[in-house]
């Protein structure tokens, strides 16, 4: 074999300790929790580094709190030269490996086995709370700090995905949500998604299984479809099944990261009314004042989060009741509105 031929196949070959470079992430396995994220399509990696900022940013924020009110409480007022050698005192734990490690520990990326889907396992004791807590300052705060990210679900098991592994593991994992006099009157909803699986049992199987469980720990507990205290998500993912518990699932939009910034005027432009719908001809009749009334009704509805708006359904019907001067085709208010 001619020597350039060899030189050629070898240019090809992996540099020596190349592939010791790259680390391969861990697989998702039992055992887990930390948090479900899902992402915009192609860009995993950039998500996994943006959840990264999202939640460390989150954890040091609370922790910070937590020692402020924790020095408010038990010590004395702090001198200027305490302040300096606090500050120096965390810049310097940060700056070490040790530092550096800690915040690795936190949280870790690991393969989820779906596209546009990222596990992020994680340290933190109660992930439900941690998640709440961040969906609320995103959310208060008006302000979406995410570009890939879209939806943080914290996971708070991971086991097989067979019936009796998922029940079991459901119970030791929703007793800390139901159990006790205090959560006697806690309403829940049952989510159930499956991805790249041939899990053989059915939807509805599982759902009932999931809400046996929560009825043998507190039979008081009932299920509300539209605004539940609980929202216990069951994503199945190829074997594996992963146990999400959300509070205050539907005021925080579905855990969704993303926060409408839109004003009122952009939603009612959106579904099509302020701009082209109604926007008719001088010459031709135009749509009675009404139905612009319903459509602001509409959007205030929609940006509280207690309706959604069928778009095409009043963009369409307005168009053809201002061509034909017809007010009777025009759809009534509550015609409009699909209560989630």
């Amino acid at each position: 074999m001619p020597a350039g031929r060899n030189a050629k196949r070898k240019y090809f070959q992996p540099k020596p300790g190349h592939d010791a470079k790259r680390s391969k992430r861990e697989d998702l396995a039992a055992g887990m929790k930390g948090f479900l994220i899902t992402c915009s399509q192609g860009n995993e990696t950039r998500s996994v580094v943006e959840a990264y900022d999202l939640l460390n940013q989150h954890f040091d924020s609370e922790t910070a709190k937590l020692e402020e009110a924790s020095d408010e409480k038990n010590s004395t007022q702090p001198t200027e030269d305490d302040a300096e050698k606090a500050m120096a005192e965390e810049l310097k734990k940060y700056n070490t490996s040790a530092g550096i490690e800690e915040r690795k520990a936190r949280f870790k990326a690991v393969e989820s086995g779906c596209n546009n889907l990222i596990f992020i396992s994680s340290a933190v004791e109660d992930p439900s709370q941690f998640a709440l807590s961040l969906l609320t300052e995103i959310h208060s705060n008006g302000k979406g700090r995410a570009r890939y990210v879209q939806r943080i679900l914290p996971v708070v098991a991971v086991c097989r995905a067979e019936l009796d592994a998922i029940k079991k593991t459901a119970e030791l994992a929703l007793a800390k949500f139901f159990s006790g006099p205090e959560n006697q009157d806690k309403t829940y909803l049952i989510l159930y998604k499956t991805r790249n699986t041939g899990i053989t049992t059915t939807r509805d199987d599982l759902i009932e299984a999931i809400g046996s469980v929560v009825k043998s720990i507190n039979p008081a507990c009932r299920a509300n479809l539209n605004d539940p205290d609980y929202a216990i998500s069951v994503d199945v993912i190829k074997c594996l099944c992963c146990i999400s518990v959300a509070r205050n699932y539907a005021k925080l939009r579905k855990y969704n990261i993303h926060v409408d910034e839109e004003s009122i005027q952009d939603k009612v432009s959106r579904v099509g009314v302020a701009k082209g719908s109604l926007e008719t001809d001088t010459k031709t009749a135009a749509a009675p004042s009404g139905v612009v009334k319903t459509a602001m009704e509409l959007a205030l509805e929609d940006s509280n989060g207690t309706a959604t708006v069928n778009t095409e359904t009043i963009g369409e019907i307005a168009s053809v009741a201002a061509v034909k001067g017809e007010s009777e085709v025009l759809p009534k208010t509550t015609g409009d509105v699909v209560t989630v």
